[in-house]
């Protein structure tokens, strides 16, 4: 079986780090580019914009405001906590708020 093209897409990402104290990451500026937005600060949460990234690259539709952990809620469909395929969509939330999506391996830790 394939991996889906955003996930790999997304491992070829892996490794790039946010740069400390005054300047900005160029690869993570063209994430937020690719998505639709116009800032250039990687100190602003980046990890919708990668999701954002990594789907566009795959010709999919993007939400409205993907840059924003909350615009992914809706996108795609549900799917059992027990079975997550490579590439799932998963939303990370702290307390009530959905703050960081991710793209999943397919491994959770046991």
């Amino acid at each position: 079986m394939n991996d889906p093209s955003w996930f790999t897409t997304a491992t070829k990402e892996l490794g790039l780090k946010e740069v400390v104290g005054s300047g900005y990451h160029p690869r993570i500026a063209e994430y937020v580019r690719v998505c639709g937005g116009d800032w250039v600060d990687d100190d602003i949460p980046w990890c919708g914009s990668f999701v954002g990234f990594c789907i566009k690259r795959s010709d999919l539709p993007l939400p409205a405001y993907p840059w924003r952990a909350r615009a992914w809620l809706h996108w795609g469909v549900g799917i059992s906590y027990d079975f997550l395929p490579t590439g799932s969509l998963l939303i990370f939330a702290f307390g009530k708020n959905p703050q960081g999506p991710a793209i999943s391996s397919g491994r959770l830790p046991s």
